[in-house]
């Protein structure tokens, strides 16, 4: 779904900024939303956000795959492009860099 959002993208759950973040402020963000993400405390138990939380950072501890390295390499790609269309880099100029010659 991330690389769909059109405006800016959430951090891959791998990263070691998601992983610093304490339990808590994840139930929160969890419970509340955060951003773009919508709430889910009324649709989750307390228990099944614990449960999430749980398998986020499992995520950290787990090797890479050839898929995972193949997404982190596209968030981090997709991150540049997000920061260079932040700093007023035109996204028509820029796609012209990045598409192939045909």
């Amino acid at each position: 779904m991330a690389p769909n959002l059109a405006a800016k993208r959430p951090p891959s759950l791998r990263s070691g900024r998601v992983a610093a973040l304490p339990v808590g402020t994840l139930f929160n963000v969890i419970t509340d939303g955060f951003g773009r993400m919508p709430a889910y405390g009324w649709q989750l138990s307390p228990e099944q956000r614990w449960a999430v939380i749980a398998y986020v950072r499992s995520l950290a501890t787990m090797p890479p795959t050839d898929a995972s390295r193949a997404d982190s390499a596209m968030a981090m790609y997709l991150q540049r492009v997000d920061s260079l269309h932040a700093s007023g880099v035109r996204l028509e100029t820029l796609l012209q860099f990045v598409q192939p010659d045909r």
